[in-house]
């Protein structure tokens, strides 16, 4: 009787759960994103196995594995406002999707073919929250613009019908800087007001304007091993950044010194062209002589000189700062204190020199730029080969923004107009961006609006005929 009762009550829980189970396995995952446009066959995959066809606004869900056909593609927009374009013969990956109250993150698998895509608001407000991963190298997407292509032969093919004037052509790099040393939050602004957060690794551009609160500092090491500490509650702009292969005459850099301090340690633009290596502020100008300097303005404008010399330029002058002397090799036009290392300017009558460092302008020695922790890092930060761009493996090229790839063997930071090729033994950055991806017939993510639906509906490359298979 005991053991009737038991299998009664276990059959009533069968008849109670069982609905619901089968409600919850009927139950789609997570809506995270919807087809914005499908030309072609393409196909998802359910987590539970299930396949369907994609058509435009068809949603996408997490755990989706999407699969394009032979000269297929489709333009997926996330919830976040991403854009990502599959190319043909792709197949692709939702492994994690969550954006809820604009907060959120993202990680893609790239297992065959390429995208291109433009990262939204979890890419821009979060840069350790967007990943893609690759069977060779998984990257950290901050807030960009990037196409990324697993090469088989098929790249290789499409090398062989590109006219040669379109695989010599490849835009510089843009990237005159990188971040080597960061602590607490730093921010840059770029010429068009446009800010985003710094991180170890990332590009610094002409013209930004770098910004630190009074708890965070940067070092960032230029392409001519410039190197330039920025203290806490400083705004800097990058006015002038120029290495010139036609002579050394005509490299330059000059950054304004808008609050705060920093502390610099001249590269080869110093010692080539000192006329053309200037730090200002709204009283003075400092002229370089190959050397190291720490400089603190809040009117007046500090400057302390720990190695070589400093021509600090005044409304109606200029003094040496680190040797007691006129910049002319004669005495200086004012009067000599201690070893004329520091000097003051409060932007009436003359500089004075002072006999000690303030207190204010003590800062660890570490964050230095001449520590010997920072000696020829530049090397590596900037550091580019040749490449023959037949060869099978993974290419990724950044457009906008910071990407960072890892893999087994290093890891490499890009920024605007940079690539890299890994093979999963050698990861390095190429000289050119590849010239199958700087062609790539099939649209950036970001070119999608009705103007595009229309004309590609009529001219897109599979126009002569579409492709039927489910991969």
């Amino acid at each position: 009787m005991k053991t009737k009762n038991i299998q009664g009550i276990f059959l009533l829980l069968i008849g109670l759960l069982l609905p619901q189970l089968l409600l919850a396995a009927a139950v789609p995952a997570a809506e995270v994103g919807r087809a914005l446009f499908v030309r072609g066959a393409v196909s998802a995959q359910s987590e539970n196995g299930a396949v369907r066809l994609l058509e435009k606004q068809n949603p996408i869900h997490k755990h989706d594995q999407i699969t394009t056909g032979t000269k297929s593609f489709i333009i997926l927009e996330m919830n976040d406002g991403s854009r990502i374009t599959l190319r043909p013969d792709t197949v692709f990956v939702v492994d994690e999707y969550v954006w809820k109250d604009g907060e959120g993150k993202a990680s893609y698998s790239l297992l065959k073919g390429g995208m291109r895509a433009l990262t939204g608001l979890i890419g821009k407000k979060n840069p350790e929250a967007s990943t893609v991963a690759t069977p060779y190298a998984t990257m950290g997407i901050r807030g960009t613009e990037y196409d990324a292509r697993l090469c088989e032969q098929d790249c290789a093919k499409e090398m062989k019908i590109l006219p040669d004037n379109k695989k010599n052509i490849s835009p510089e790099s843009l990237v005159i800087g990188r971040v080597t040393m960061i602590k607490a939050e730093v921010k840059a602004k770029d010429t068009t007001g446009k800010q985003r957060l710094l991180d170890k690794g990332g590009p610094i551009y002409l013209g930004d304007t770098l910004t630190t609160t009074d708890k965070s500092f940067v070092v960032v090491i230029f392409r001519d091993d410039t190197r330039l500490t920025i203290r806490p509650s400083s705004e800097v702009v990058l006015k002038d950044y120029l290495i010139s292969h036609q002579g050394t005459k005509e490299s330059r850099f000059v950054t304004e010194l808008l609050k705060g301090g920093l502390r610099t340690l001249t590269g080869s633009i110093g010692k080539q062209n000192p006329d053309g290596f200037k730090v200002k502020t709204a009283s003075s100008t400092m002229g370089i002589r190959g050397t190291g300097f720490d400089a603190f303005y809040k009117n007046p404008t500090w400057v302390h000189v720990w190695s070589g010399a400093v021509d600090f330029a005044y409304r109606d002058g200029v003094i040496l700062v680190g040797r007691c002397e006129g910049p002319s090799g004669g005495k200086p036009s004012i009067p000599v204190v201690g070893d004329c290392k520091v000097a003051k300017y409060d932007g009436s009558g003359v500089p004075r020199y002072l006999k000690n460092v303030p207190d204010f302008m003590r800062w660890p020695r570490d964050t230095r730029p001449d520590d010997e922790q920072f000696n020829g890092l530049y090397l590596s930060m900037f550091e580019v080969r040749d490449h023959d761009f037949s060869q099978p493996g993974f290419y990724f090229t950044t457009y906008d923004g910071h990407t960072h790839t890892l893999t087994l063997a290093n890891d490499v930071h890009l920024g605007a107009n940079e690539a890299l090729f890994s093979n999963g033994v050698l990861t390095y950055r190429l000289k050119k961006i590849p010239p199958f991806q700087l062609n790539d017939p099939y649209p950036k993510a970001d070119e999608a609006n009705d103007r595009f639906f229309e004309l590609y509906g009529l001219f897109g490359p599979s126009s002569g005929g579409q492709s039927c298979e489910v991969q």
